[in-house]
C-alpha cells in the first residue's frame, strides 16, 4: 500500500547520461571555470548559436527535448537582478527571435522558458542563464513509459545547425547585430 505522502512517477527507470558524469568531472578539477565562459572564450567546444553584443545562445547539450537552448549574458553575470538594461533587451529579444525560429523548426505546442537561480533550484551552472525548452503534445512515447526513460529524437549538433541557418537567413530583422 502507497503511503499519503509518497512521490511516485511513471519513470521506474533512470537513464545513466555518461558524458553528463564527465561534465560533473570536470568542473570539479576546475573549481574557478564556468563552462558559459570558457564557451565564450573558445577553450570549450560548444553548440553556440549566435552572439550580440550582450547575450549568447547556444544548443543544451543535454536538452530535455529537441530544440532546447540556453541564453546567457556575454559576462558573467551570477545573480539575474544584476542584469544591466542592455542585456535584459538583447535577452527578450532574443528569446522572441528564437521563439518563433523553434516554432518554425519543431512546431512545438508549448515552451518552457525560465531560469534556475540558486543552488537549490536546480541550477548546475552560476552564469545565469535561460532555457527556452519546446514542448510537444504526446511527448511520452512507448520508450518513455514501458523503459520508464526518455528518448531525444535529434542530436544536439543537429538542433544547433539548424538554428545557426535560422539565425543567418532571419537576423536581419533584429535591432542589433548578431556574430
Amino acid at each position: 500500500m502507497k503511503k499519503p505522502n509518497e512521490f511516485s512517477t511513471i519513470f521506474t527507470k533512470y537513464v545513466y547520461q555518461f558524458d553528463k558524469m564527465k561534465y560533473f568531472m570536470n568542473k570539479k578539477d576546475k573549481k574557478n571555470s564556468c563552462i558559459l565562459c570558457d564557451i565564450l572564450n573558445h577553450t570549450q567546444d560548444s553548440l553556440l548559436i549566435c552572439k550580440s553584443e550582450y547575450i549568447s545562445t547556444c544548443v543544451n547539450l543535454y536538452p530535455y527535448n529537441s530544440g532546447h537552448i540556453m541564453l546567457f549574458p556575454n559576462r558573467h553575470v551570477e545573480n539575474f537582478l544584476d542584469l544591466n538594461d542592455n542585456e535584459n533587451f538583447h535577452l527578450f529579444i532574443l528569446t522572441k527571435f528564437f521563439i518563433k525560429g523553434l516554432k518554425i523548426l519543431y512546431n512545438p505546442s508549448g515552451f518552457n522558458i525560465g531560469f534556475n537561480i540558486g543552488e537549490n533550484s536546480g541550477a548546475s551552472i552560476k552564469h545565469i542563464h535561460e532555457h527556452i525548452v519546446p514542448r510537444f503534445e504526446n511527448e511520452l512515447g512507448m520508450i518513455d513509459i514501458i523503459g520508464g526513460s526518455k528518448v531525444i529524437v535529434e542530436s544536439p549538433k543537429i538542433t544547433c545547425d539548424k538554428l545557426k541557418n535560422y539565425t543567418i537567413e532571419n537576423s536581419t530583422n533584429l535591432p542589433f547585430n548578431l556574430e
